[in-house]
């Protein structure tokens, strides 16, 4: 094989390994940082990797992408109320309970507005981030309980 060959196999490989690496390590960068949506909106309930600190508010830490994102959507369908939200779900307890019977009126009045706020993509980006990120114990709680003989 001569050296011009030699080089475009070269070039030729070095291309293709670039093109099957590229997409692992900007999948990786994208894992590593948050999307802005969910240190801006999502973190101060949810916390940033999915460990909400209050009781209050749902962890979202490794659930599926899918049911994040239908969630998203049931509070996307949610009427946007007239003027003041948290007083329309205060007080409209019938609507409230179609969209979530577990969750208190004031967190309802949050999601429906933080859901018709956002994009598309910002959901795929939501939804993503959440179910990449790995479920902890709540706050108090050790991941390796002492044994029964210590407590």
């Amino acid at each position: 094989m001569n050296t011009c060959n030699r080089f475009a196999v070269s070039v030729t490989s070095a291309v293709i390994a670039l093109l099957v690496i590229s997409p692992t390590v900007s999948a990786q960068k994208v894992r590593s940082t948050p999307p802005r949506i969910v240190t801006w909106n999502c973190s101060g309930c949810h916390g940033v990797h999915g460990t909400a600190q209050s009781p209050e508010f749902p962890s979202l830490a490794g659930l599926d992408a899918s049911y994040i994102e239908q969630r998203i959507a049931a509070f996307r369908a949610a009427p946007t109320p007239p003027s003041d939200e948290l007083l329309y779900w205060l007080f409209n307890h019938a609507e409230s309970k179609k969209i979530a019977a577990s969750s208190s009126p004031e967190a309802l009045a949050n999601m429906v507005g933080i859901a018709h706020a956002l994009t598309p993509q910002e959901i795929k980006e939501v939804a993503a981030w959440y179910s990449a990120q790995k479920p902890k114990p709540p706050a108090g709680h050790s991941a390796n309980p002492a044994p029964e003989s210590t407590r």
